[in-house]
Order: C-alpha cells, then sequence, then structure tokens
C-alpha cells in the first residue's frame, strides 16, 4: 500500500516548483470600459453603464445607468450573445470585480476554452463544480455526463447585488515544435473575494461550452452571455509568459556574528567576528550554519531577461536590504520590507543583498521579483532551480509509482495551526486581531458551528471582521514563543470599521470618535445556552449588552444592543455602520453599506430608526436614542 503526506505529491511538487502566493506588486493593464471597442462585436444585450439600478438583490434583472466604467449583460436567462475580447492571451493574471443579482449564471472563459464559474452561490453550504469559483467540468456528449470539474475550497460568493472580486493567475499550456501538446493549461491560482480558493489546477482540455474545443497556446477571453445578467468593472489585465525569469549567478557570500550578545547591554554594542567570504550555491541564510545575531551579505550577478521596471521583494525572519545595479530595490521598515520599482535594461547587473538574524526563530529568506511581462517568482541561482526540479520530479515520480512505498517525512516544519469550532457550538479565542492601522490588542474571535464568524473589540465594543469558512490559524500567535500572538481568520472575510458602537456627542454635528472614550470600560462577557456571548461594557453611567449570533441561512450577523442608565447630558449615540456612501433600500429598513459592499436590515418591528448624516466626507449611519429613561433596545443584522 502506498504512503503519502496529507498533502497529495503533485500539488506538493507545483507548490515547489510555482512558489506565487502574492499579488503583484507593480500595476496592471486596465481593460477600458468606456466603449466596447476592447471585444468583438457585441450582441446588443452587452452595454457600458456607469451604475447599476433597480433592485439586484431580490430581482434576476439589471439596470445599466448611462454612463462608463460598468460592463453589464442585460439580457434574461438563456437569451443573450457571449462576449468575446478582440485581444488574446497565454499566461495572464486577470482581475476583475462582478456582480449578480438572484439566480444568475455566467463565467470566464480563459482563452475561450477553460471556464471559471461565475453564479449566484450565496447560502450553499458545500459548493460542487458548478457552483461560482468553480472550475467548470468537462462533457461527454454522446454519454450527456460531466467529468473532472474543481469545486472551490470554500463558498466565497456574497449576496445577490453586491460586487465580489476574482483574481485568476493561469498557465497555458504549453506545445512542442511539432504541435503536440507538453503540458495541460493551469489555473496557478485563484482567489475569490481575497480568498484563495484553487491552487495548481490543472486541466485537461477545454470545459463544457467552450467556444473552440481543443487546446491551443493562446486564446481570447470569453464571458458567457446566455445564462443570466452580469456586471464586470475594474477588468484588469498582465500577460505574462512563465518561462521567463530573473536568475542570479556568480553568488558569494559573507557572514558577521555578534559575540557575547547575551551579556551586552546594548546588542548593537557586542563585538563581531567576519568570517571568509565564500561561493554560495543560493541565497539562503538556512544553509549557513548560523541560527542566531548575525548578518550575512550576499554579492554577485543578476540576469535580467527583459528591459523595464522591475519590483522585488522578499520573505524574511529578518532585516532585508537589497541593491541592484547600484539602486536600492528593498529598504527595511519595521515591520518588513519595502519594496522601490527601478529600471533596469535587459543584461547582467551587480547586486548586494544583506539579510541580518536576531534572537528568535529560525534563519530564513526567499527573494522575490516580477517585471516587464515576467510574473512574481523566486530569485535564485541555475543550480538552486535544479535542485528544485529534481525535487518535483522525485515527488512526481514517486506519486507515480504505486508499488514503491513513500517516506513519511522525517520532520514536517509547522507553518499553520487550523482551530475550528465544535461540530454543534461556539468556539472564543482571545489574541491580537490584525487590523490596519493597528492591530487590535483588546479582542476576541468568535468562531460558530454555522461556519460563519467575527473578530470583536472590548475597546470599542466593535465587530471588527466576519467570515465564513475556516475560523482561525493561530501560527503566528504561537510563532517565535508567542511574541506577535496574531489570531488570523482563514476564511473569506469582510472587514469594517473600528470605531466606537457607543459614543457621547456634544452635539449632533460633532464626528465620531475614533479613540476609546475615558469614561468606557468593557466588563466581560456571558455564555448563552449555545455558547453565543454576550458582551457588557459601561460609558460613564451607561450599561451596554451586546448579543451578537452568526447564523448561515442566509448568511448574516444578528446583533442586539441593549442601552441602560443615565444617559447624561452629552447626546448618546450608536453608530450602525460608516462608509463612503451609504444607501437606503426602498422599503426603508434596509440599508447599501459602501460601494454595495454589504447590506444591513433593521427588523419591522425595532421601533427606533436611524439616519444618515455626512461628516467629513464619509456617510454614518446613526442612532440617538431618546432621552426618556427607559432601557434601548435595537436590533439589526449584517448581510454579506
Amino acid at each position: 500500500m502506498k504512503l503519502v503526506p496529507s498533502i497529495s505529491a503533485l500539488t506538493l511538487a507545483l507548490s515547489i516548483l510555482c512558489p506565487l502566493g502574492a499579488k503583484s506588486l507593480l500595476p496592471g493593464e486596465p481593460i477600458p470600459l468606456d466603449s466596447l471597442s476592447s471585444f468583438q462585436p457585441a450582441g446588443e444585450n452587452w452595454v457600458i453603464a456607469s451604475s447599476i439600478g433597480g433592485d439586484p438583490r431580490r430581482t434576476n434583472s439589471l439596470v445599466a445607468n448611462p454612463g462608463t466604467g460598468i460592463l453589464v449583460n442585460t439580457a434574461p436567462d438563456k437569451s443573450g450573445d457571449h462576449l468575446i475580447t478582440n485581444w488574446e492571451h497565454g499566461d495572464i493574471e486577470l482581475s476583475f470585480e462582478f456582480l449578480l443579482p438572484p439566480e444568475s449564471n455566467s463565467g470566464i472563459y480563459l482563452m475561450g476554452r477553460y471556464e471559471l464559474q461565475l453564479l449566484d452561490s450565496w447560502g450553499v453550504a458545500e459548493p460542487g463544480v458548478h457552483d461560482c469559483g468553480a472550475i467548470y467540468e468537462r462533457w461527454i456528449e454522446n454519454e450527456k455526463r460531466g467529468y473532472e470539474g474543481t469545486a472551490p475550497l470554500v463558498n466565497a460568493a456574497r449576496a445577490p447585488g453586491l460586487w465580489q472580486t476574482m483574481r485568476i493567475l493561469f498557465q497555458a499550456p504549453r506545445f512542442d515544435k511539432s504541435g503536440h501538446k507538453t503540458s495541460h493549461a493551469k489555473f496557478l491560482e485563484v482567489e475569490h473575494n481575497g480568498f484563495l480558493i484553487h491552487k495548481n489546477v490543472e486541466v485537461t482540455g477545454p470545459t463544457r461550452g467552450a467556444n473552440w474545443p481543443e487546446d491551443a497556446a493562446s486564446g481570447p477571453i470569453l464571458i458567457q452571455g446566455n445564462h443570466g445578467p452580469i456586471a464586470f468593472r475594474n477588468l484588469i489585465k498582465r500577460p505574462f509568459n512563465f518561462d521567463t525569469q530573473v536568475t542570479l549567478q556568480d553568488v558569494t557570500s559573507q557572514v558577521q556574528r555578534r559575540k557575547n550578545v547575551a551579556v551586552t547591554q546594548n546588542e548593537a554594542e557586542a563585538p563581531t567576528e567576519d568570517l571568509p567570504s565564500t561561493v554560495a550555491a543560493n541565497i539562503d541564510p538556512g544553509d549557513l550554519g548560523e541560527s542566531t545575531n548575525f548578518t550575512v551579505t550576499y554579492t554577485g550577478k543578476i540576469n535580467i531577461p527583459n528591459s523595464g521596471t522591475y519590483a522585488f521583494d522578499a520573505d524574511s525572519r529578518g532585516t532585508v536590504q537589497l541593491q541592484v545595479g547600484g539602486q536600492p530595490a528593498l529598504v527595511p521598515i519595521n515591520p518588513g520590507v519595502r519594496f522601490i520599482p527601478i529600471d533596469l535594461p535587459a543584461g547582467l547587473h551587480d547586486f548586494k543583498l544583506e539579510y541580518a538574524h536576531g534572537r528568535w526563530q529560525k534563519p530564513q529568506l526567499a527573494l522575490f521579483v516580477e517585471g516587464p511581462r515576467i510574473a512574481r517568482h523566486i530569485v535564485e541561482t541555475a543550480e538552486s532551480k535544479e535542485r528544485r526540479r529534481a525535487k518535483v520530479k522525485a515527488l512526481t515520480a514517486a506519486m507515480a509509482d504505486e508499488e514503491k512505498p513513500v517516506a513519511k517525512p522525517q520532520k514536517k516544519e509547522v507553518t499553520e495551526i487550523v482551530v475550528s469550532p465544535p461540530a454543534d457550538g461556539i468556539r472564543l479565542q482571545r489574541g491580537f486581531t490584525p487590523f490596519d492601522p493597528r492591530k487590535r490588542l483588546y479582542s476576541i474571535s468568535v468562531g460558530s458551528s454555522t461556519g460563519v464568524h467575527y473578530a470583536y473589540d472590548f475597546d470599542t465594543a466593535t465587530i471588527l471582521r466576519t467570515w465564513n469558512g475556516p475560523f482561525l490559524d493561530l501560527f503566528e500567535f504561537w510563532d517565535g514563543r508567542a511574541q506577535n500572538q496574531l489570531t488570523k481568520p482563514i476564511g473569506p472575510a469582510l472587514t469594517f470599521h473600528d470605531n466606537p458602537t457607543v459614543a457621547l456627542l456634544e452635539s449632533g454635528e460633532h464626528d465620531w470618535p475614533t479613540e476609546t472614550d475615558a469614561m468606557w470600560s468593557s466588563e466581560g462577557y456571558t455564555l448563552d445556552a449555545q455558547g453565543n456571548p454576550t458582551f457588557f461594557s459601561r460609558l460613564s453611567d451607561i450599561g451596554i449588552e451586546d448579543k451578537i449570533v452568526a447564523a448561515s441561512s442566509p448568511r448574516r450577523l444578528d446583533r442586539h444592543l441593549t442601552l441602560r442608565g443615565d444617559h447624561t447630558s452629552w447626546m448618546t449615540a450608536i453608530l450602525l455602520a460608516e462608509a463612503s456612501t451609504i444607501t437606503p433600500e426602498a422599503n426603508g429598513r434596509s440599508y447599501i453599506i459602501g460601494d454595495r459592499a454589504y447590506y444591513l436590515d433593521i427588523p419591522a418591528d425595532n421601533n427606533l430608526e436611524p439616519f444618515i448624516r455626512r461628516i467629513n466626507g464619509r456617510d454614518q449611519l446613526v442612532l440617538f436614542p431618546p432621552k426618556s429613561g427607559k432601557d434601548v433596545h435595537l436590533t439589526y443584522s449584517l448581510v454579506w
């Protein structure tokens, strides 16, 4: 019997060979949407608009308001024409935003042949090969059945009428000089609403409904137009050739150790020892035999294949500086590095890279680059690349050999620690919540067996973020002796603001505070029979109860706020939402938050009515409770 690691050998092999996993640093090429000039002659169902009108949350139609910037298919089900670009592509990164009304269906065909499904899959618990984000199945016509196809890892689809994002990194099939196909097309990465739903998925041939039944080296983008309305905006392409890469040669390394650091008051004042310069097979501080308190300087030549603008990046556990051709390309910041785009002519250039490592964690450094028609990839020597290719070959051969056992790795480096809620309850996890511009230190993540989770800030009584699918990755919570204590959500997430939920305002014209009031205190929480927390806090003499319940059908967070006590001489106010724009829906009880980012619904039996005010270029949905001396109860739902 064959023994294999938890991840398939092929997936592992491809991840070793194609370590992408990050968004491009350089801008792509926008596809103009001021007209249909980027497309072949289009059917009447395709129009250019400035915004979406009507009620795409509830009706299966799209109203195209006059203007430019948005591409809209207005045709009802099975009545429209496809839309095909007048340009072709091979390897490409394609990103776009899209909007679907209820029960609508469309798809993007890379090269007109390989479909990524776009469908209203909101509320689907276990997505399949026909749901949004799926790589669609192939089809055997004479047997009337599908085969292959790959479902997304999770259902990242949002509610009808909301804008969603998609990023596709695609590698075209390869052919030899005689036209024989040597490798299949691959979806290297697909991100739906910022979450990775596919990685290194091969497609053995055109999927069902393809415009061309055979593989080819290039082809146009095809957008399905005969299955229902859909809108697109911010279409951006980045054409690549994955076979073109930047390489290093003639690399040397020199190590400088810091001695007796443990007995030195100021680490920078510790004496140093310079080791002899040596030839390096690659830039990998983990191969130096050093563990703590050292600096290594790598020098050599870097081969730039195409003239143009380049951006370098580094994944490291130390401080990194890089110069290429005498120009600074990476400068250290705390934490991490800042990249500086540089213009380079094709050819060989000198490079100098410094890596400084402190006391904690193992030394680690990976250098990445992207440039003109060059996708992001690891910068390495030819020898290092061959070592990686040999590892891929060995893993692939082991997978194909059903007789020869595959030895279990002696030691597998831990890169993630995934935690989940219980099968029928709630899990609470204290820790630091990653948040821009600063992580929130007094926060908690609440995971539900419904698959809908959220992060809550005790300092402000604010829901910071909500997400669905997997719960938390605690690797950075425990890594490096729990220095960071970060609780990272690992499902597709929607981020809100971090301003206080309840505030005391001198008048209705005053802006909302961005910091916690000096009279604010958090007073813990209790759990109901299902494990749902009710958070308690106090602002001056006002007691606040805040119960939040996650639901999956439909996906939402239900929030129940209660205010008790003296409301003081200042105005007590509740902030329900803040965004660049907030639009009330026709029913008067629901609101579109932001540029169709999510919905906020207030039940009809709630007697308190918030209003929208605009201050400093932002809309705020606020409620000023009456000074009646009675308890104030407010219930609303966040829907996405």
